[in-house]
């Protein structure tokens, strides 16, 4: 290899075994290190990230945390709202911005009241109605969303959820209601499929 197509780290031989070691210079160490720490710190942002999501969730709407709700948002965002990521990134950069110039403290360590304070600031904009939306989808959507876990908003306006009819009751000329689809197409319950 021609010492024009080497890179700044060369392979030298280590004097007893003759096995190669990669050598550094002072500059490729340096970039190295500064990407390991890019990354803990962007590993520290997400976790931040998250925390907040999760309170600010948890304030809209009391009993969302149990609810799993913060986990059906972020499955969301991640597969198929990809494009409302940045929105979220945004709006969460915003509340804990708010909460600092406002309070002098960031969202998470804010009172259940003064995270309510700050989420009527950013009330009616993209964030916060996207933000709404979601929660109230992961509240209220089928637990295999991701969201709903236990239930709970099931239970909370007595939904009994989806249930199973079984084939003695429509064989025995047992009727069910007909089945309409989140996008409003209809189709009888004991139509064949």
């Amino acid at each position: 290899m021609s010492p024009k197509k080497m890179k700044e780290a060369y392979i030298r031989a280590r004097p007893l075994d003759g096995r190669a070691q990669i050598c550094y210079t002072q500059k490729e160490w340096e970039e190295r290190n500064q990407k390991r720490i890019t990354a803990a710190s962007r590993a520290k942002v997400k976790a931040n990230f998250v925390r907040i999501l999760q309170e600010a969730v948890d304030t809209i709407f009391p009993g969302a945390k149990q609810a799993g709700v913060t986990k059906y948002i972020l499955f969301s965002v991640r597969t198929v709202h990809e494009q409302d990521m940045e929105t979220y990134k945004d709006g969460i950069d915003q509340l804990d911005r708010l909460a600092r110039s406002e309070y002098g403290k960031s969202f998470l360590l804010l009172s259940s009241e003064n995270r309510g304070n700050i989420l009527q600031r950013v009330e009616g904009t993209e964030f916060f109605e996207l933000l709404r939306e979601h929660t109230m989808q992961g509240m209220f959507a089928d637990p295999k969303y991701g969201g709903n876990q236990n239930m709970i908003g099931w239970k909370l306006i007595d939904y009994p959820g989806t249930r199973f009819h079984p084939l003695e009751h429509t064989t025995r000329g047992w009727v069910t209601e007909d089945i309409v689809s989140l996008r409003g197409k209809v189709r009888g319950n004991n139509d064949k499929i």
